[in-house]
């Protein structure tokens, strides 16, 4: 890992690179008590440099930790200090002083090794006592350490096992101990930015053997003529202090489902030890020996950080066991190489898509078909129910908004996903239909929070608001103020991606005929990953393109509570399939397509085939293929006139199928037929008569296609709420 160049040190915590904060937040959450996020907190408390900027206490973040569910209490700290202000580089100094690595956060450049404190090059100590060589070293990554041993001081050393501390402890030494030490210090990989500390040659001394300076003590024979004495108070010898060492720690792990393992520690001391093994900084019950074993491992529970308390023990003048001295051992993580695991499931999850391109004052724009069909191809991909629709004017959205929400209900997830042109007024956001004049105003297109609140007025567990246009000032001028209070955002369900940042425009690609957002959006919405990573991965994936982020940059905001909830959760009709089967029905409603048919022109001998497609829910395919010549040649159908209401969307194309030829008409509009749409065939060939040239046509009702039989176009009744209803019921905090 290196610092990434782009980071900004004076810009905002909540500005974080997407991989940074994730990283930030797991090491928070997973690290042993010394380096959490409550030490973070401790830190803040302490340091005189950051303290007085930044107003938080132990006793806040306890309150939040204990009112969290499978959230992440590091994460809540994170967002509150960058609430706050904090930049990325006092962050980065306060992680520091925690002693947590900011290298391999990428929040901190490469320092080699700086040796600050060597052992004494000769070390001259007693049998049976305790040695201690210690070194100081600095750099970034921080330094890792290595003892080396050789007898002779000289020759080959051979590697400590488990002597991987800046300080090396042997108590109880012995002649075998003598010789020379040192230690290697690394803070990567290269060998040739190793550094290794100067030999210690430590001597060891026979133990010295006290001679009693005191006269002889008394024979048996003479014991009675010594007069009596008081027995003397007993002397008290001075308490020896008894070190665990640690000979060997337990080692991380990376196992699959079903498998077993095993933790140990190996420690001595001279007093008795005992152990307590201890996950994610809390103490397993009952795990009280040198090793603690984990059979048939069947879910996530089991992942996290293992440690061992070993505690030395001794005897009181009471009798009483007390606890002498203690040692934590090093962190070992246990990881399990399983897929996403599933922690909700939804009954079902459902999508409206609406692309505007074609604008009556507006600029016409090129992206919008092609970004919502590649937005519903990575939905459909992971079994949403989509909608998609082009070209929708505001009664239209409106409606279509109302249909929409029929399929929705409680533990449903939504996505909406509007491309095409809008602006910002008051911190709301307006979409412009397609029929809008120039320079609309407010109330002439679709409030955003209106959209919410008829979504909210449903309770789905999940709802997903894309909005992929300018955020820019709208240039009419509204008769009333936005009414923000339809935000409804009081479930704690919502998350809001806007295609750029307040008072900058969405761009799209005009060769590709694609917006930047769903280039970087689409592929995302298949990982299983929780919502709130998803659009952290999003910003993550614009800041690796220079040439996109300087111009177009994604906001998000989100209050969702269950932040692991995934748009790829698997969906479960589970005592809910009578509504399941009920919105299954009512979304075939949108796709029904005219029945196929063959169309005859009877004196002719001609007959033709009538197949119909749709990809979007207001376009329809025609295709007309030649399926029989009958008495003439060079013949060709096509569609030739259709309901005035609506109209083609391209060019008539030809193909070929099988030899015979045919064309393809698309008819868009659909969402406009107030009746039944009515086209006209036609053929145009060469007879083989005489060669000339005739044509004939048969007109075809082809009925209510599509969504046509919802009635889009009718005036919107009850889109917004009537005025009458309390303004207390939908007031809510900005989300």
């Amino acid at each position: 890992m290196s610092v990434n160049n782009r980071l900004n040190m004076d810009a905002s915590v909540s500005d974080l690179p997407g991989s940074v904060w994730i990283k930030a937040r797991e090491l928070l959450d997973t690290n042993p008590a010394p380096r959490n996020w409550r030490a973070l907190i401790g830190t803040l408390e302490t340091s005189n440099m950051i303290k007085q900027r930044y107003k938080i206490t132990p006793q806040q973040v306890e309150v939040w930790a204990q009112g969290i569910e499978r959230e992440s209490a590091a994460g809540k700290l994170l967002t509150e200090l960058g609430s706050q202000g904090m930049t990325i580089g006092d962050l980065t100094a306060l992680l520091e002083e925690t002693g947590i690595d900011t290298y391999l956060l990428g929040l901190s450049k490469y320092e080699k090794i700086r040796i600050t404190q060597s052992p004494a090059k000769e070390v001259d100590i007693n049998e049976g006592d305790t040695l201690v060589l210690e070194i100081a070293a600095m750099g970034k990554p921080h330094p890792r350490f290595q003892w080396f041993f050789c007898p002779d001081g000289k020759n080959k050393f051979n590697e400590l096992k488990g002597c991987t501390e800046r300080t090396l402890t042997i108590a109880n030494v012995t002649s075998a101990n003598g010789g020379g030490y040192s230690c290697q210090i690394h803070n990567c990989s290269d060998p040739q930015k190793t550094r290794l500390t100067n030999i210690s040659l430590v001597i060891i001394k026979p133990k010295p053997i006290f001679v009693s300076k005191r006269l002889n003590p008394p024979g048996a024979k003479n014991l009675a003529k010594m007069p009596h004495h008081p027995s003397p108070t007993p002397v008290r010898h001075i308490e020896q202090i008894h070190e665990i060492r640690v000979i060997s720690h337990p080692t991380s792990k990376e196992l699959e489902l079903g498998d077993r393992t095993l933790f140990m520690v190996e420690a001595q001391c001279g007093l008795p030890l005992r152990y307590q093994w201890i996950k994610d900084g809390k103490e397993i019950k009952g795990a009280n020996s040198f090793k603690y074993k984990i059979y048939n491992i069947q879910d996530a529970s089991c992942q996290g950080t293992y440690q061992c308390e070993v505690k030395a023990m001794k005897m009181t003048e009471h009798g009483r066991e007390i606890q002498s001295s203690r040692v934590l051992t090093n962190p070992a993580l246990l990881h399990l190489k399983i897929p996403f695991v599933n922690l909700y499931n939804p009954h079902d999850k459902v999508a409206l898509l609406i692309g505007n391109s074609d604008y009556l004052s507006e600029i016409s724009l090129t992206a919008p078909p092609n970004d919502i069909r590649e937005m519903a191809e990575s939905l459909v991909s992971i079994n949403f129910k989509v909608v998609m629709l082009l070209n929708l004017t505001k009664p239209e959205i409106e409606n279509a908004v109302i249909e929409f929400c029929k399929l929705i209900d409680k533990n449903v997830y939504v996505v909406f996903y509007f491309c095409g042109h809008g602006f910002e007024e008051r911190g709301v956001s307006y979409l412009i239909p397609t029929d809008a004049p120039s320079m609309p105003a407010s109330n002439e297109c679709v409030n955003t929070s209106l959209i919410l609140h008829n979504f909210q007025k449903k309770n789905p567990a999940l709802v997903f608001l894309v909005l992929d246009t300018c955020r820019m000032s709208g240039k009419g001028k509204s008769s009333e103020p936005p009414r923000r209070f339809f935000t409804s955002a009081q479930n704690g369900n919502v998350c809001y991606c806007y295609a750029t940042s307040l008072g900058l425009s969405a761009l799209e690609n005009t060769s590709e005929q694609r917006g930047l957002l769903i280039r970087y959006l689409a592929p995302l919405l298949t990982k299983p990953i929780g919502i709130d990573n998803l659009v952290i991965e999003l910003k993550e994936e614009f800041s690796r393109s220079p040439k996109h982020c300087d111009k177009q940059l994604p906001e998000i905001r989100s209050n969702v509570g269950e932040t692991r909830r995934s748009l790829t959760d698997e969906i479960t009709d589970l005592g809910q399939q009578q509504a399941y089967k009920a919105r299954e029905r009512l979304w075939s409603n949108y796709n029904n397509k005219p029945t196929n048919r063959d169309l005859t022109f009877p004196l002719l001998g001609i007959v033709l085939q009538l197949d119909f497609q749709s990809y979007y829910n207001n376009l329809l395919d025609v295709f007309v293929l030649v399926q029989e010549q009958g008495e003439t040649q060079q013949c060709v159908a096509f569609i030739s006139n259709f309901s005035p209401i609506i109209s083609q969307y391209g060019n008539t194309d030809a193909f070929k199928r099988n030899g015979k030829h045919g064309t393809r008409t698309t008819l868009q509009d659909i969402q406009k037929l107030k009746d039944n749409l009515v086209v006209d065939i036609s053929v145009v060939f060469v007879h083989r008569r005489d060669g000339r040239q005739y044509s004939s046509t048969q007109r075809v009702d082809l009925g209510l296609p599509l969504v046509s039989n919802l009635k889009l176009w009718k005036p919107a009744i009850g889109f917004e709420p009537a005025y009458r209803e309390p303004i207390e019921q939908e007031e809510t905090d900005s989300i």
